[in-house]
């Protein structure tokens, strides 16, 4: 006699699939909110350093307050500005959320290289990036920034 699974593992269950359009929502907001007047690019590099520090922080080389999920390092200190966000308007939502659901499946080209800081481009880099010394790329009014890379930490840094 054959046994069946008890629920299709092939799909998400209610509860997951809650969890992932939640979190979709929340970076779609986030992305709305500091990349107002910013092309996609800039809005996907943004999205980006979230998936970027969830990697990191899942391989021991960022501090785990990053959070090893995407809702976790979504939520980490100091990625996103706390000052509530303008209204975004319905083009910019709809690219944001096309973004967030892109990064959430792991389909989002990073055009990043890897940056795990960003800061708007008139602004001095953060603390904690500007201690890292690596190098940083511009895209819109964004600025990005890349670990330096340290022998034999294994991260490619594109």
């Amino acid at each position: 006699m054959r046994l069946r699974p008890l629920r299709d593992t092939s799909r998400p269950g209610p509860a997951a699939q809650a969890r992932r359009e939640a979190t979709i929502a929340t970076l779609a907001g986030a992305l709305a909110a500091a990349g107002q007047g910013q092309p996609v690019r800039a809005l996907e590099a943004l999205a980006s350093v979230v998936v970027n520090r969830m990697l990191a922080a899942r391989a021991r080389r960022a501090p785990a307050q990053w959070g090893v999920e995407l809702s976790g390092a979504l939520r980490a200190p100091g990625l996103f500005p706390t000052a509530a966000p303008g209204a975004a308007g319905e083009a910019l939502a709809a690219a944001c959320r096309r973004i967030a659901a892109r990064a959430a499946a792991g389909a989002l080209p990073d055009p990043t290289g890897g940056a795990l800081w960003w800061h708007p481009a008139d602004t001095p880099r953060p603390a904690e990036a500007a201690a890292e010394g690596g190098e940083a790329v511009q895209l819109g009014g964004r600025v990005f920034v890349r670990p330096s890379a340290k022998p034999g930490d294994g991260q490619n840094q594109g």
